[in-house]
């Protein structure tokens, strides 16, 4: 990229839980921790709840027609990708109802723009993308990922991740059950979905799970150089090919979101409804 070009801050403001930079021709999204509650609790305004499920959505949505964006990379900022919070706990007891069609469609709203932005989507996983985060991950088009990065589901994890709970256990109903059985053969993908099962990224990379696995120190090298392949290529010929590669994608997506959303959220109030009688 020419040496003169250098980053700054783009896009409509507002956003909590994302920034958006670009350097070239490469939008880059920052996903901050916590969903950028932190922040929004320093800056004294009101705090919207899994507002990183909705802005991601909303930021692709504008950047399909800013023409001087020809590559998105989403990237963690801090130590980690998406995980869930280990410092901030929203419960579901706390969740009113009516938030959750907003998440609802918040997720498919963005989980839908990452398939269908006519630009590739690369996934920098700087650190750990657990749950959520690892459907973010495997929705996009190219991965790669630092060595120390951990990706697994937590949904029925019940413990034997770093992250949930022992008596957590949900369907994995964010896009889990649509992307990754793309990127596993179906045992791999069962095990990781229904036992939590982990592969390292290095693991990951050798069976074609994922593109990249290389050191932290050469994350940035091997995305950028990623990159400016893809920005070589031309914008329509592209642009065509991932919407022809993604309509496989895409009818995958329209079967079987709608249950697996509905799902979980029939687990969900069964907790609810738990945790009200006690």
């Amino acid at each position: 990229m020419p040496a003169e070009e250098l980053d700054h801050q783009i896009s409509p403001d507002g956003f909590q839980s994302i920034r958006l930079s670009r350097t070239g021709g490469v939008t880059t999204i920052s996903l901050l921790p916590d969903d950028g509650a932190d922040l929004r609790e320093k800056e004294g305004g009101p705090i919207v709840l899994f507002a990183q499920h909705k802005e991601i959505g909303q930021a692709l949505h504008w950047l399909a027609t800013d023409a001087q964006t020809r590559v998105v990379v989403l990237t963690g900022s801090a130590a980690v990708f998406v995980t869930p919070s280990k410092t901030r706990s929203v419960t579901l007891k706390d969740l009113p109802p009516e938030e959750d069609w907003g998440l609802i469609e918040g997720l498919r709203r963005t989980l839908l723009s990452i398939i269908d932005l006519d630009k590739p989507v690369i996934a920098r996983v700087n650190g750990d993308a657990i749950g959520y985060g690892s459907s973010l991950v495997f929705a996009c088009d190219f991965i790669v990922a630092g060595q120390d990065a951990l990706i697994g589901d937590h949904h029925l994890g019940m413990g034997d991740l770093p992250y949930g709970r022992s008596d957590f256990g949900f369907v994995p109903g964010d896009g889990g059950n649509i992307f990754v059985p793309l990127h596993m053969p179906p045992p791999a993908a069962k095990e990781y979905l229904m036992a939590a099962r982990t592969w390292t990224t290095t693991e990951m990379a050798a069976a074609g799970m994922i593109n990249y696995a290389v050191p932290r120190d050469e994350l940035d090298a091997t995305v950028r150089d990623l990159c400016e392949r893809l920005i070589r290529r031309p914008f329509h010929a592209l642009a065509w090919t991932k919407r022809i590669l993604n309509q496989p994608v895409r009818q995958r997506f329209n079967d079987g979101y709608d249950a697996g959303i509905a799902y979980e959220m029939i687990n969900i109030h069964q907790r609810r409804a738990q945790l009200h009688r006690g």
